[in-house]
């Protein structure tokens, strides 16, 4: 179930965003760290849970994205939010044909990664794309290696819809968190998964009446006093 959880994913260089449940911020991409730490200090200064998203950048070997990785994290900790392995294109505006020309592109560099996340720390990465980056870039993945994909790590998919659900890809039955709104980044959260990494579920939302505004007040009082004229 989706609950009033509100995610907000940062890149360094953005405004930190006040007030969210939790935070996902951007460690690194290829084989370059990012600098994530600060952004993670004010997470914490909030009391609020945190994670961390690597770009797989196809310009760049995935021995040297684990590499990198290990490098930055040697003890694994993510956070609670965990780390995630974000799947699309790595510059701005590169077609799908500059893409194809990568060296270390589609879907086998990217279960490299994941697997050698896995190996140093004994937890796979949770994996981030749109539906457009995984039919781009995950269309050739073989089914059996899409059902250990969602047996073994949580969806985040990016989809920017007015629908009540996002268009899902892969195998996963369920996404976890749902990028909904960009700018800044907008992430809904699935309440099962929450529970899952320990945190807390939110009360409902309780949504008071609508108060009556004195202008109306003002004006059902004119009213009564017409109507008292003409008795």
């Amino acid at each position: 179930m989706t609950s009033n959880l509100n995610v907000i994913d940062l890149v360094d260089g953005n405004a930190f965003e006040h007030g969210a449940d939790g935070y996902i911020v951007k460690a690194g991409q290829g084989q370059l760290e990012y600098k994530w730490r600060d952004l993670v200090a004010l997470a914490k200064v909030e009391g609020k849970p945190w994670g961390l998203y690597w770009l797989v950048d196809a310009r760049y070997s995935p021995e040297s994205h684990k590499a990198a990785i290990k490098t930055a994290f040697p003890d694994g900790n993510f956070g609670a939010l965990g780390l995630w392995l974000d799947i699309e294109k790595p510059v701005l505006g590169m077609t799908d044909a500059a893409y194809a020309k990568t060296p270390y592109g589609y879907y086998k560099p990217i279960e490299s990664i994941w697997r050698g996340v896995q190996a140093y720390t004994g937890v796979y990465p949770g994996m981030y794309f749109g539906p457009g980056s995984w039919d781009l870039i995950m269309w050739a993945t073989p089914t059996s290696l899409q059902v250990e994909f969602a047996q073994k790590c949580p969806a985040w998919i990016a989809h920017y819809t007015t629908n009540a659900q996002p268009d899902m890809r892969g195998m996963w039955g369920h996404w976890s968190l749902w990028q909904w709104r960009e700018g800044p980044d907008y992430n809904r959260v699935n309440e099962e998964w929450w529970e899952t990494i320990g945190q807390p579920t939110p009360p409902p939302v309780v949504v008071p009446p609508a108060p009556t505004s004195d202008r109306n007040a003002i004006l059902d009082e004119a009213i009564k006093a017409l109507e008292a004229l003409k008795k």
